[in-house]
């Protein structure tokens, strides 16, 4: 009977490893989906985040001044940009 037992928990563990999980999930997310409180919410169009903008550089003396006046001259307002 132990036996028995063992190998149908064994057959049942197999199963959810290999398809189980995904089974289960794509029910859940499927659930999910119907909620009324899971509506996606359209992005504010004018909503423009804080940026930080890095000029890493080894040995690029040349180039280095022209990606900084690159970087100044981008058409995002300056308020929201940090230069590092």
């Amino acid at each position: 009977m132990m036996l028995h037992f063992l190998f149908w928990l064994m057959l049942l563990a197999l199963f959810y490893s290999y398809a189980g999980y995904a089974l289960i999930l794509r029910a859940l997310v499927g659930i999910k989906r119907l909620l009324p409180s899971h509506r996606t919410k359209l992005p504010d169009p004018e909503f423009e985040p804080e940026v930080t903008l890095f000029v890493t550089a080894y040995n690029e003396k040349e180039y280095v001044t022209r990606k900084i006046s690159n970087s100044f001259s981008l058409d995002y307002p300056r308020e929201k940009v940090q230069h590092l």
